[in-house]
């Protein structure tokens, strides 16, 4: 029973109506005597990461545009469009344990199905998804898995830079966007004064006048 099954099925409320009565559906398959595989302590933390997800891309978005870099939603959910060219995804990176007590814990990345070229902005959530670990970010060509799992030593052998605080990520971000711009350093320096020497020669032009 899952959402997709409920919201296809005659005669039965939509899933948001089932999540409203029930709380989460973690207590509707409770309530049937149900223990499901997934673990769903990361949809129950939903509204902690949905939070700082929105907050990170207002982060983001302010910081690229004071450095002088265009923003929009580019007709994607939780992305900023650059520049009318590079995308960034913001999303959070699920915690789960490794299938055995040996191995390690993974973090998931669900992308979106189209996501255009760009990059990924994940905040990765600590064990059991209550808290933030860390960022990271990882280039994407629109070619990647849907769904994108990696471990901690994955993650420093595929080269996806981590950030401890979301500052750090967002400034990696904007020098990783705007340097790229050819208007960026035209909207830069726009509104300099003008070196001592060009002002000089310009006021001996003006008394030639």
């Amino acid at each position: 029973m899952t959402p997709t099954i409920i919201d296809r099925t005659p005669g039965l409320p939509c899933a948001a109506t089932c999540q409203t009565h029930f709380g989460n559906f973690r207590n509707l398959y409770r309530l049937l005597g149900y223990t499901p595989k997934r673990n769903y302590e990361f949809l129950d933390a939903r509204p902690f990461w949905s939070e700082l997800r929105a907050k990170l891309i207002e982060q983001a978005a302010a910081a690229i545009k004071a450095a002088g870099g265009r923003v929009s939603s580019g007709g994607w959910s939780h992305c900023l469009r650059v520049s009318g060219s590079v995308c960034v995804s913001v999303r959070a990176a699920r915690w789960s344990p490794g299938q055995k007590p040996t191995h390690a814990p993974y973090w998931s990345i669900e992308r979106e199905a189209c996501l255009p070229d760009g990059w990924i902005a994940a905040i990765r959530l600590a064990e059991h998804n209550q808290t933030v670990l860390d960022y990271v970010l990882l280039p994407t060509d629109g070619k990647v898995k849907r769904t994108i799992r990696f471990s901690e030593a994955a993650r420093a052998r595929r080269g996806i830079a981590r950030f401890k605080t979301a500052n750090g990520l967002v400034q990696a971000i904007t020098r990783r966007l705007t340097k790229a711009d050819p208007t960026t350093h035209t909207l830069r320096t726009r509104g300099r004064r003008r070196p001592k020497a060009m002002q000089s020669r310009t006021r001996k032009i003006h008394r030639r006048r």
